[in-house]
């Protein structure tokens, strides 16, 4: 999260599940003085909803498995549906991304391989 400020990005969010995690980066965020930038959730990611509606990045690396994945893109779709706008998803994984496409909303744009990782990296946008 922290990276993608120095990217230039303002606002930042993020969704922790695990309470020590979620307070272990507050108290680090804290440390950093970068609080206020930084909007980190400690929630379920497939209750996340409304609070999407104010980006328009999206970067999962190793995401949940399919089942939690599949419902956070429909909660994005559905953001999407809510205020459209441009949305990207930065997808690190080698788990299947067709349903990202099936939602009618995304499009790959671009992929690649990360060869010391041997990961695949998938890039969409929103139409």
């Amino acid at each position: 999260m922290v990276s993608f400020l120095d990217y230039g990005f303002k606002k930042v969010g993020g969704v922790e599940y695990e309470t020590k995690i979620y307070e272990v980066a507050k108290e680090n965020f804290n440390r950093l003085g970068i609080k206020n930038e930084i909007e980190l959730l400690n929630e379920d990611a497939r209750n996340v909803k409304e609070q999407l509606d104010s980006y328009n990045w999206f970067y999962f690396f190793f995401p949940f498995d399919k089942e939690i994945f599949t419902v956070v893109i429909d909660n994005i779709k559905a953001s999407f549906m809510r205020k459209k706008r441009k949305i990207h998803i930065i997808y690190f994984t080698a788990m299947e991304y067709r349903f990202i496409e099936e939602t009618g909303i995304f499009r790959l744009t671009n992929q690649f391989t990360v060869d010391s990782r041997q990961r695949v990296v998938g890039i969409f946008e929103s139409l």
